[in-house]
């Protein structure tokens, strides 16, 4: 008998024929329930796995993995399948996530995904194991002659740490999920680390198979849930064949149009979604609701399920309600369309998808106003239709998948935020990979304003960002990001800041260098009584913008060379390089970026959140959270409001190279 089978004999387990391939696993309640157990004694709390959930069941040397829906995974990880053939117990039932990680050892669902297709893709045998995936498991339902459900889960997680040992079996294939007592600082640590979420269970409960239950609760720091594809969109260029993929959910037994998702397809999904979609296309549509107008619309039936991550709902002037920055995620076999049940009124705000022609402002309400009263989630502003028509929205602008229409709905929702930053600077409007536009389109609308001054011996030329419709002249122009000096346009021959930039290669990144390096410029900064912020500028780099009052230009022009230089000499690594920059990332434009790196957004940071924070993580969700709060104030402002003698700053660096320099 193994240690585990003792165990459960010794706490009264009863014999069971438990046969795991026909067992549909205990699910969780909803995340909004589940915030309130957080800080509460008598729970147990988990990381929520970004993955597929399968069911081991083992029966000597024959193990079988079913989904959550019974449907069998065997040949999709086989060598999970080889890996629970190792434990030592001769009949187990398991209940787990399959997961594949990232290289910072996060649950990575997209990735997992491509696994997934190829799963889909096979005819009969093993499926390649082109992803590496781990099982981790959190629950022991059967041992040997032993149904252990009716147990209390501090005693399956006990027998569990019997079954499989710390260390995992297989090389780490097949790993006990750790559990913890504190729910709150672990949810802190998601958001930190962009995790999905906290599982909170109920100490004393029992695994009620096949029932969502409120003993097992979901607090997800990211939205995302599972819609089913009822048609798909035609695009443009290399996304002629699909653009978008139009999504549902069912509010009972009706099925309703919940939105579109385009961001997140690459090539090879575009080939596989096709392979299953264009033999389940019908004439008419499948779901209610209001579809927004799109040429070339396919409809479907609803048999696909797919995972996908957003922002919110939008709520047009008409009362229709739709997801906001959807990226894809993946396809959910173990998901049946019916469990497609993601609505406007889970408690996730909504946010109207026009806004005021000056500042863009964002307004917010709870979903159940908005569900009763649309146009008070509007305010007393009248909604507006775009002054620019984006042509080709499904069109990729940014190398992540990213489109023009999510790029738009983007700028929309933190315009405030931007434009506080970029009014009456001289901006220049730049391509992914970081060329600016210039000349103007000969397009280019009246309202949109160009400026060229000239700041010393420099001539600035740019455009002058000071509306949402700029923002959106723009994306139509193939320039996603946005970049502006040191100088306004009404006083070209002065300066208010400078900037230094810190930068390693990523595969060399360690985030406690770049900060320290950071943090070097702040100090000497300090020393002379300039103030400084820094500004995320890439997934490797960060802007440390000081500022320098209204400065001559040519009196400010030394000063970022003289504190990189200074701070190079204090130690920082080698590999690490500092750099006067001229022009910094306006915040909350993306910063320019070659293929293969991940799109930052540039976000004004606090000095105690550089040693925290990933900067590759900073993309578009994280830069909408944001937005609210920045659209009033920030950690650049005590740059802008500076008022010190850059002269008499600059001759005190002076004086500290020389003095460094002897």
């Amino acid at each position: 008998m193994t240690p585990g089978e003792e165990l459960a004999e010794y706490l009264g387990a009863r014999p069971g024929g438990l046969d795991g391939t026909k067992l549909v696993p205990m699910l969780c309640e909803r995340e909004e329930a589940g915030s309130k157990v957080l800080g509460r004694e008598g729970w147990l709390f988990e990381l929520k796995l970004d993955g597929v959930r399968i069911i081991a069941d083992k029966k000597g040397d024959r193990v079988t993995l079913s989904y959550r829906k019974r449907r069998d995974a065997t040949d999709s990880y086989a060598e999970i399948a080889d890996a629970v053939r190792t434990l030592a117990d001769t009949r187990l039932v398991l209940d787990g996530e399959i997961v594949a990680f990232d290289e910072q050892g996060r649950p990575d669902f997209q990735r997992l995904g491509h696994r997934i297709q190829a799963g889909l893709g096979k005819r009969g045998g093993r499926a390649p194991a082109s992803v590496p995936v781990v099982y981790v498991v959190f629950d022991v339902l059967a041992i040997g002659p032993y149904d252990v459900r009716a147990f209390p889960i501090e005693a399956r997680k006990e027998i569990l740490t019997r079954v499989i040992p710390a260390e995992g079996v297989a090389g780490g294939l097949v790993r006990r999920h750790p559990t913890f007592d504190d729910g709150a600082q672990l949810f802190r640590l998601c958001r930190e680390h962009r995790l999905e979420g906290v599982v909170a269970k109920k100490l004393g409960s029992s695994y009620r198979a096949g029932e969502r239950s409120l003993d097992w609760l979901k607090i997800k720091a990211e939205l995302d849930a599972e819609f089913v594809v009822i048609g798909w969109t035609e695009g443009e260029s290399d996304r002629a064949r699909l653009g978008a993929l139009d999504l549902g959910a069912y509010e009972g037994d009706r099925l309703v149009f919940r939105g579109r998702v385009g961001s997140g397809l690459d090539a090879s999904t575009i080939d596989m979604l096709l392979e299953r979609l264009l033999p389940i296309e019908v004439d008419k549509p499948v779901a209610e609701g209001k579809y927004s107008p799109k040429p070339k619309r396919h409809h479907c039936l609803p048999e696909l399920v797919v995972s996908v991550r957003y922002g919110g709902f939008s709520v047009d002037p008409s009362g229709a309600r739709f997801l906001r920055f959807p990226v894809f995620r993946g396809v959910r076999p173990d998901v049946s369309p019916k469990d497609c049940t993601a609505a406007p009124d889970d408690g996730v705000a909504l946010v109207t998808s026009t806004n005021d022609e000056q500042d863009g402002e964002e307004r917010t309400a709870p979903a159940a106003k908005a569900t009763s009263a649309p146009s008070s989630v509007a305010g007393d502003r009248p909604a507006r239709a775009r002054r620019i028509h984006v042509t080709a929205p499904s069109s990729v602008l940014l190398h992540d998948g990213t489109t023009k229409d999510v790029l738009c709905t983007y700028f929309e929702a933190v315009a405030p935020a931007l434009l506080r930053h970029a009014r009456e600077r001289v901006c220049s409007l730049l391509r992914p990979a970081g060329a600016a536009l210039w000349p103007p389109p000969k397009w280019t609308p009246k309202f949109v304003r160009t400026t060229n001054i000239r700041a010393g011996k420099r001539e600035e030329r740019g455009f002058v960002v000071d509306s949402l419709d700029v923002l959106l002249f723009a994306v139509e122009a193939g320039c996603p990001s946005i970049q502006h000096g040191p100088f306004v346009e009404d006083r070209p021959d002065v300066a208010d800041f400078v900037a230094v930039r810190v930068s390693v290669a990523r595969d060399r990144a360690e985030k406690s260098e770049v900060a320290a390096a950071a943090r070097s410029v702040r100090a000497l900064a300090a020393e002379i009584g300039l103030p400084s912020a820094p500004v995320s500028a890439g997934a490797s780099a960060v802007d440390v913008v000081v500022g320098v009052g209204a400065a001559p230009a040519q009196a400010a022009a030394p000063l970022g060379a003289l504190l990189a230089q200074l701070a190079m000499n204090a130690g920082v690594a080698s590999h690490v390089k500092l750099e006067a920059v001229s022009s910094v990332t306006t915040p909350f434009a993306p910063c320019p970026a070659r293929a293969g790196e991940p799109v930052v957004v540039a976000i004004p940071l606090d000095w105690d959140e550089l040693d925290r924070v990933e900067l590759a993580s900073i993309g578009l969700a994280a830069a909408v959270a944001r937005a609210p709060g920045a659209a009033r104030s920030d950690s650049l402002d005590a740059v802008r409001d500076a008022r010190v003698d850059v002269a008499a700053a600059t001759k005190a660096l002076e004086r500290g190279v020389a003095a460094r320099a002897t």
